[in-house]
C-alpha cells in the first residue's frame, strides 16, 4: 500500500473582501510534452497522464517589463477525464524542495490503491478525479537554475568561538554570500510571492476557477500566501505539517529549536539524569545538563549533533572529562584511551558506551577542523533539497522578509543560543546575518488576515513533529476560528499523509479533500494514535517527505 494526499477546493463566498490581487496577464494554453525521467522519475504506470510543460514567467509579475523566466510544470492528469473535478497544486517545502518526483509517485501511488479500502479508498478517487499539479519553484531544476557561487566560508565553529576574531569573519562569510547570492538580476524576484503568482498564472492556463492546494511544511506559508493574494481563487487547503505561517523564518526556527532541545532533554538527557551511576555520570543532575552545555573544543563541534541516544550522550560526557582533566591529544589518543577505560559499571551499559563511543570517535576524524559545515537546516532537508534548492532557499527566505539588521543584536543572540541550544552549529545565527546583509528586496508581503474570509481550512500534524512542532499548528488553529486540526499522537513524522494506516489522518483528510468533508465531529482539534503502514515498495523512498524529516 502506497500513499500520500493532497486538497481540493472549497468554494468562497461571493462576499469576500477585496484582495490584494493583480491581474494575470493572458497566457498561452500551455504545451505539454512527456516528462524527462530525469526530472519525474520513470512511472510507466502513468502512461500519458504524466507530463511536462515549460513555461515563461514574467520575471516580476507585479511590474511585466518584458522579462520572463523559464518555470517547469509538471501535470499528472485525472485518470477519468470525464469525471475531472479540477487540479491539485502540491509544494513539498522547503524554501527549495524539488516537487517533480514526489507529485509523480504520489500521482502513482493514489492510482494504485484499492478504492475498497477502509482507509485510503479515497484516494483512488482523488487520482481518478483531479490533476496533480507541480509548479516547480522558479531556481529549481527544470526550468531557469540558479545556484549561489558560494565563496568558501574561514568561520570557525561558532557556539564554541565567539570571539570578535571569529565574529569577523563570520561577518564578512556572510556578506561574501549574501553578495554572491543577491548577484544575477533573477534573483530579487526568487520569492513566494512570485511563485504563488506562477501558480495563478498555471490555474488560469488551465481554465480552472479555483484552484485547490496540498502544502507540506513550508508549502503552509505557500498554501496561506495563495489565499491571501487570491482568496476568490482558493480552493480547498491541506496543510501538512505546516511552517507556522503568521510568524517569521525566524520564528519557525527557533520554535524548531526549542522542540529539539525538549525532545533531546526529554528522551536522552533525562534517562541519564535518572540512571546516573548506571551511565557512568555523577548524581547531579544539574551538573550533567551544565555538561552537555560546556563541552570542550574540538568535541563540540564534532558531537553536537551525535548525542542521539542517552548511550551516546554518557560516552560524550565521559571522554569530555577526560580531554578536560589531561588535554587535548588527538583522536587517535582519544580513541585508544577508550579502548582501555571503563564507561559503566553494568556491562550492558557499559558495551553500549563503548560502541557509542568509538562511533564518536570516528566521526570525529571527519569533521574539518575548525567545525561545522554547511548547517543542520539545509542537512535535514536532503533528498529534495539538492544543489540547487539550497541556493534557491538562501534567497527566498532573504527576499520574502525584512531581517534583523542590528549586528549586535544578532551577535546577542549567538551567545544566547549557545547556552540555550547545545546542539545546534550556529547556521541559525550565520544565516540571520546573510540576510541582514541582502541588498535588495522586492517582495510584498502578504496580509494573511485575509484568510478570515475563507472559511475552513484544514491541518494535519504529528504530536512530536520536531521540524515544525505542533505548537504552531495550534496557534494557527487559535488565530483562525474556522480551520480545524487532526493530531496523530505518539509519532515524530513530518508528513503524514499516506504515510502511515492512521484512520483519523487519512480517512479524516481525504474527505476534506474530496468532498470538503470537515473532521467528524463538534471539536476543532481531534486526535488519534498514529499507526504505521510501511511502504510497499523501494519507490517510496523517492516520495516520502520525510528524507530525514523534511523540510521546513
Amino acid at each position: 500500500m502506497r500513499t500520500m494526499l493532497l486538497p481540493v477546493a472549497v468554494a468562497i463566498a461571493m462576499a469576500l473582501p477585496c484582495a490584494p490581487t493583480h491581474a494575470v496577464p493572458a497566457m498561452a494554453p500551455i504545451t505539454w510534452a512527456a516528462c524527462p525521467a530525469s526530472l519525474t522519475g520513470d512511472w510507466p504506470g502513468l502512461g500519458a497522464r504524466l507530463h511536462c510543460g515549460r513555461v515563461p514567467m514574467p520575471l516580476d509579475h507585479m511590474r511585466p517589463d518584458g522579462r520572463t523566466i523559464d518555470v517547469r510544470v509538471v501535470r499528472i492528469a485525472a485518470a477519468r477525464p470525464g469525471e475531472r473535478r479540477g487540479a491539485i497544486f502540491v509544494n513539498i517545502g522547503g524554501p527549495g524542495g524539488q516537487p517533480a518526483a514526489y507529485v509523480a509517485s504520489m500521482a502513482d501511488a493514489f492510482s494504485e490503491v484499492d478504492a475498497g479500502d477502509p482507509v485510503h479508498g479515497d484516494k483512488r478517487r482523488l487520482a481518478d478525479r483531479y490533476d496533480f499539479i507541480a509548479v516547480i519553484p522558479r531556481g529549481l531544476k527544470g526550468g531557469w537554475t540558479f545556484e549561489c557561487s558560494v565563496p568558501t566560508p574561514t568561520i570557525a565553529f561558532l557556539p564554541t568561538h565567539r570571539d570578535d576574531a571569529n565574529w569577523s569573519r563570520a561577518l564578512a562569510d556572510a556578506t561574501a554570500l549574501a553578495h554572491a547570492c543577491s548577484k544575477p538580476a533573477e534573483a530579487p524576484y526568487l520569492s513566494t510571492e512570485q511563485h504563488v503568482r506562477d501558480m495563478d498564472a498555471v490555474r488560469a492556463s488551465l481554465g480552472d476557477p479555483v484552484l485547490h492546494f496540498y502544502g507540506i511544511s513550508y508549502g503552509g506559508r505557500v498554501g496561506a500566501t495563495y489565499a491571501a493574494f487570491f482568496p476568490t481563487r482558493i480552493g480547498r487547503m491541506l496543510l501538512d505539517s505546516t511552517f507556522m505561517f503568521t510568524g517569521s523564518y525566524r520564528t519557525g526556527m527557533y520554535l524548531t529549536s526549542d522542540a529539539e532541545q525538549a525532545a533531546f532533554e526529554r528522551d536522552v538527557l533525562a534517562p541519564v539524569q535518572r540512571e546516573a551511576s548506571r551511565y557512568g555520570q555523577p548524581d547531579d543532575a544539574d551538573a550533567i545538563a551544565w555538561a552537555v552545555r560546556s563541552l570542550s573544543d574540538p568535541l563540540r563541534p564534532a558531537w553536537h549533533d551525535q548525542m542521539t541516544t542517552p548511550a551516546a550522550l554518557a560516552a560524550t560526557l565521559t571522554m569530555d572529562r577526560w580531554v578536560k582533566a589531561g588535554g587535548w591529544q588527538g583522536w587517535p589518543a582519544l580513541s585508544r584511551q577508550a579502548g582501555m577505560r571503563r564507561f559503566s559499571p553494568d556491562p550492558r551499559t557499559d558495551t553500549a558506551m563503548r560502541q557509542a563511543a568509538a562511533e564518536l570517535v570516528e566521526h570525529g576524524t571527519d569533521v574539518p577542523a575548525g567545525g561545522a559545515g554547511r548547517g543542520r537546516a539545509l542537512r535535514k532537508l536532503s533528498p529534495f533539497i539538492d544543489r540547487y534548492g539550497e541556493s534557491v532557499n538562501q534567497a527566498v527566505m532573504c527576499n520574502d522578509e525584512r531581517w534583523e539588521t542590528v549586528t549586535p543584536k544578532i551577535r546577542a543572540r549567538a551567545d544566547r543560543d549557545a547556552f540555550t541550544y547545545p546542539l545546534l552549529d550556529g547556521s541559525q545565527i550565520t544565516g540571520q546575518l546573510t540576510c541582514a546583509a541582502w541588498p535588495r528586496r522586492v517582495s510584498r508581503a502578504p496580509d494573511f488576515a485575509m484568510l478570515d474570509a475563507l472559511g475552513s481550512f484544514v491541518m494535519i500534524q504529528a504530536e512530536h513533529d520536531i521540524a515544525t512542532p505542533l505548537a504552531g499548528a495550534r496557534a494557527l488553529l487559535r488565530r483562525y476560528p474556522a480551520s480545524r486540526l487532526v493530531v496523530a499522537t505518539g509519532t515524530g513524522r513530518h508528513g503524514l499523509l499516506g504515510h502511515s494506516a492512521t484512520p483519523c489522518i487519512e480517512r479524516a483528510a481525504v474527505a476534506y479533500l474530496l468532498d470538503g468533508r470537515l473532521p467528524e465531529g463538534t471539536a476543532r482539534e481531534t486526535s488519534c494514535a498514529f499507526v504505521e503502514a510501511p511502504l510497499a515498495d523501494a519507490s517510496a523512498e523517492a516520495w516520502s517527505v520525510e528524507g530525514e524529516r523534511a523540510m521546513r
